[in-house]
């Protein structure tokens, strides 16, 4: 005979969902992908520190190597709400101090947190491309672009 409890189980399960979304539990997140584009036309290395005091240039797995004019995904965020703010969501959750970007090993370009939030850079949010979709099954994407002139600095 099927037990009491059995039948608990089966009655409560597909329930759990529901007092989930009444509670708001797992509503609706919109995501966005967080992307960076070289447009240029060199092969750089990027490498992106949470604490600026440790740059250094002697792990090869520490960065990520960025053909002209492609993108590479580093990382992503997502709220519940579709008007929140993508790029200060990122900029505040990840605690990056210090973006580096190198030719090989010379270091080229370097934008630190306490200095670089006016003009092109990861901390100005103007700087950032913000792609919005309605629909929560696409993700979205926030993109900063390295531009020549960020190398020529």
């Amino acid at each position: 005979m099927i037990s009491l409890r059995l039948i608990c189980i089966v009655l409560i399960i597909p329930l759990s969902g529901c007092l989930d979304w009444m509670m708001g539990g797992s509503g609706e997140d919109y995501h966005h992908d967080v992307l960076i584009k070289n447009e240029t036309s060199d092969t750089i290395l990027l490498q992106i520190y949470v604490d600026s005091t440790e740059i250094k240039f002697n792990d090869p797995l520490d960065y990520y190597k960025l053909l002209p004019d492609s993108i590479s995904y580093i990382g992503s965020n997502g709220s519940k709400d579709f008007n929140y703010d993508a790029v200060q969501e990122y900029l505040d959750g990840y605690h990056r101090e210090a973006y580096v970007i190198r030719k090989k090993e010379v270091i080229v370009k370097q934008w630190l947190k306490d200095n670089d939030k006016i003009g092109h850079s990861p901390y100005n949010k103007k700087s950032w491309e913000v792609n919005r979709v309605v629909d929560t099954d696409v993700r979205a994407w926030i993109k900063f672009t390295i531009e020549e002139s960020d190398l020529e600095e």
